[in-house]
Protein backbone atom coordinates (compact mmCIF):
# COMPACT_ATOMS: atom_id res chain seq x y z
CA UNK A 1 0.00 0.00 0.00
CA UNK A 2 1.58 3.28 -0.82
CA UNK A 3 2.37 6.05 1.69
CA UNK A 4 -0.15 9.17 2.09
CA UNK A 5 1.08 12.20 2.07
CA UNK A 6 0.78 12.20 6.02
CA UNK A 7 2.81 9.23 6.25
CA UNK A 8 5.40 10.58 4.10
CA UNK A 9 5.78 13.91 5.90
CA UNK A 10 5.77 11.87 8.98
CA UNK A 11 8.71 10.07 8.08
CA UNK A 12 10.39 12.88 6.47
CA UNK A 13 10.59 14.63 9.94
CA UNK A 14 13.10 11.11 11.23
CA UNK A 15 16.45 12.63 11.51
CA UNK A 16 17.61 9.92 9.71
CA UNK A 17 15.93 12.01 6.40
CA UNK A 18 17.83 14.75 6.58
CA UNK A 19 21.10 13.33 7.43
CA UNK A 20 20.64 10.79 4.47
CA UNK A 21 20.23 13.75 2.15
CA UNK A 22 23.72 15.18 3.22
CA UNK A 23 25.38 12.18 3.22
CA UNK A 24 23.71 9.14 0.68
CA UNK A 25 26.46 10.03 -1.37
CA UNK A 26 29.51 8.37 0.33
CA UNK A 27 26.99 5.38 1.78
CA UNK A 28 26.49 2.04 0.05
CA UNK A 29 23.02 0.99 -1.06
CA UNK A 30 22.51 -1.24 2.12
CA UNK A 31 23.42 1.34 4.57
CA UNK A 32 21.47 4.04 2.85
CA UNK A 33 17.98 1.29 2.54
CA UNK A 34 18.63 0.28 6.19
CA UNK A 35 18.84 4.26 7.23
CA UNK A 36 15.79 4.89 5.55
CA UNK A 37 13.91 1.51 6.96
CA UNK A 38 14.40 2.73 10.29
CA UNK A 39 13.23 5.76 10.11
CA UNK A 40 9.41 4.44 8.43
CA UNK A 41 9.94 1.95 11.06
CA UNK A 42 10.04 4.14 13.82
CA UNK A 43 7.58 6.37 12.44
CA UNK A 44 5.14 4.21 11.27
CA UNK A 45 5.85 1.32 12.72
CA UNK A 46 7.08 -1.95 12.05
CA UNK A 47 5.45 -3.54 9.10
CA UNK A 48 5.37 -0.45 7.52
CA UNK A 49 8.97 -0.78 6.45
CA UNK A 50 8.02 -2.24 2.66
CA UNK A 51 10.69 -2.05 0.11
CA UNK A 52 7.75 -0.08 -1.69
CA UNK A 53 7.75 2.77 1.01
CA UNK A 54 11.40 2.60 1.10
CA UNK A 55 11.65 3.60 -2.38
CA UNK A 56 8.66 6.08 -2.26
CA UNK A 57 10.44 7.75 0.58
CA UNK A 58 13.73 8.16 -1.23
CA UNK A 59 12.17 9.60 -4.12
CA UNK A 60 10.87 11.92 -2.36
CA UNK A 61 13.88 12.85 -0.51
CA UNK A 62 16.14 12.86 -4.05
CA UNK A 63 18.14 10.07 -1.64
CA UNK A 64 19.92 7.73 -4.54
CA UNK A 65 20.34 4.04 -3.88
CA UNK A 66 20.61 1.40 -5.60
CA UNK A 67 21.62 -2.61 -5.77
CA UNK A 68 23.80 -2.42 -8.97
CA UNK A 69 25.49 0.64 -7.84
CA UNK A 70 28.78 0.82 -7.26
CA UNK A 71 30.03 2.25 -4.25
CA UNK A 72 32.95 3.41 -5.67
CA UNK A 73 30.49 5.30 -8.03
CA UNK A 74 29.04 7.52 -5.39
CA UNK A 75 32.06 8.39 -3.49
CA UNK A 76 33.10 11.76 -3.83
CA UNK A 77 36.21 12.38 -5.86
CA UNK A 78 37.25 16.19 -6.34
CA UNK A 79 39.79 17.95 -8.04
CA UNK A 80 41.10 21.28 -9.96
CA UNK A 81 39.87 22.69 -13.21
CA UNK A 82 40.77 25.92 -14.75
CA UNK A 83 37.99 28.78 -14.02
CA UNK A 84 37.10 28.72 -17.87
CA UNK A 85 36.69 24.84 -18.44
CA UNK A 86 33.77 24.41 -15.22
CA UNK A 87 30.66 25.35 -17.76
CA UNK A 88 32.45 22.31 -20.46
CA UNK A 89 33.13 19.87 -17.80
CA UNK A 90 29.86 20.52 -14.92
CA UNK A 91 26.38 18.91 -15.14
CA UNK A 92 25.23 15.48 -15.07
CA UNK A 93 26.95 13.13 -17.81
CA UNK A 94 28.16 9.63 -16.45
CA UNK A 95 30.95 9.10 -19.28
CA UNK A 96 32.31 12.90 -18.51
CA UNK A 97 31.73 12.17 -14.30
CA UNK A 98 33.84 8.91 -14.94
CA UNK A 99 36.62 10.58 -17.27
CA UNK A 100 36.82 13.04 -14.25
CA UNK A 101 36.96 10.62 -12.20
CA UNK A 102 40.13 8.86 -13.34
CA UNK A 103 41.68 12.35 -13.77
CA UNK A 104 41.09 13.39 -10.49
CA UNK A 105 41.91 9.91 -8.86
CA UNK A 106 45.09 10.21 -10.89
CA UNK A 107 44.62 6.94 -13.07
CA UNK A 108 44.46 8.70 -16.14
CA UNK A 109 47.30 8.30 -18.59
CA UNK A 110 45.80 9.51 -21.98
CA UNK A 111 48.00 10.21 -24.81
CA UNK A 112 50.45 13.86 -25.37
CA UNK A 113 48.23 16.13 -26.86
CA UNK A 114 49.51 16.94 -30.19
CA UNK A 115 52.08 19.91 -30.18
CA UNK A 116 52.27 19.51 -26.02
CA UNK A 117 54.77 19.26 -23.29
CA UNK A 118 53.13 17.97 -20.41
CA UNK A 119 49.75 18.29 -21.23
CA UNK A 120 47.64 14.96 -21.87
CA UNK A 121 43.92 14.31 -23.41
CA UNK A 122 42.23 11.33 -23.06
CA UNK A 123 39.08 10.62 -24.53
CA UNK A 124 35.43 11.03 -23.06
CA UNK A 125 33.67 7.96 -22.57
CA UNK A 126 35.97 6.64 -25.12
CA UNK A 127 34.71 8.51 -27.94
CA UNK A 128 37.97 10.07 -29.70
CA UNK A 129 35.60 13.08 -30.89
CA UNK A 130 35.43 14.34 -27.50
CA UNK A 131 38.79 15.27 -25.28
CA UNK A 132 40.24 16.35 -22.42
CA UNK A 133 43.20 18.54 -21.89
CA UNK A 134 44.95 17.47 -18.37
CA UNK A 135 48.30 18.40 -16.86
CA UNK A 136 50.16 15.23 -16.62
CA UNK A 137 51.79 16.10 -13.73
CA UNK A 138 49.34 18.05 -11.53
CA UNK A 139 46.05 16.79 -13.26
CA UNK A 140 44.73 20.10 -13.11
CA UNK A 141 41.87 20.05 -15.74
CA UNK A 142 42.32 22.71 -18.63
CA UNK A 143 39.29 22.12 -20.75
CA UNK A 144 37.47 20.20 -23.82
CA UNK A 145 38.45 19.70 -27.49
CA UNK A 146 35.45 18.82 -29.44
CA UNK A 147 37.14 16.64 -32.41
CA UNK A 148 39.98 13.99 -32.86
CA UNK A 149 43.31 15.49 -31.78
CA UNK A 150 46.23 13.85 -33.91
CA UNK A 151 49.49 15.24 -35.87
CA UNK A 152 47.01 15.77 -38.50
CA UNK A 153 43.76 17.73 -37.33
CA UNK A 154 42.10 20.14 -39.19
CA UNK A 155 42.78 23.86 -38.42
CA UNK A 156 39.19 24.10 -36.39
CA UNK A 157 40.53 21.68 -34.54
CA UNK A 158 43.92 22.74 -33.77
CA UNK A 159 42.55 26.09 -32.66
CA UNK A 160 40.13 24.78 -30.23
CA UNK A 161 43.38 22.80 -28.48
CA UNK A 162 45.50 26.07 -28.75
CA UNK A 163 42.72 28.20 -26.90
CA UNK A 164 42.06 24.98 -24.32
CA UNK A 165 45.97 24.98 -23.80
CA UNK A 166 46.19 28.65 -23.36
CA UNK A 167 44.61 28.17 -20.24
CA UNK A 168 47.73 26.54 -18.52
CA UNK A 169 48.68 30.11 -17.84
CA UNK A 170 45.47 30.83 -15.50
CA UNK A 171 45.91 30.78 -11.59
CA UNK A 172 42.05 30.81 -11.21
CA UNK A 173 41.68 27.19 -10.55
CA UNK A 174 37.55 25.99 -9.18
CA UNK A 175 37.71 22.46 -6.89
CA UNK A 176 35.30 20.48 -8.70
CA UNK A 177 33.76 17.20 -7.49
CA UNK A 178 32.39 13.86 -9.10
CA UNK A 179 30.11 11.80 -7.49
CA UNK A 180 28.02 9.48 -9.13
CA UNK A 181 27.29 10.69 -12.76
CA UNK A 182 27.12 14.86 -11.31
CA UNK A 183 30.05 17.26 -11.63
CA UNK A 184 29.81 20.21 -9.72
CA UNK A 185 31.71 22.91 -7.59
CA UNK A 186 32.63 22.05 -4.33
Amino acid sequence: MALTNNQKNTVNGHPNIQWLKDNHTRLNPSAIKAKLAEAIRMRLGPASATDSNIQDIADNNGIHYGRHVSPVYLQELSGQVVAGAVSEVQGHDVAMANTLRMIFNRTANGRTAPGTTGVNHIHVGGNAQLNILFDATTYVVYGIVNGHMDAKMSSSIRNQADRVLARRNQLSLVEMRVVGSHVSRV
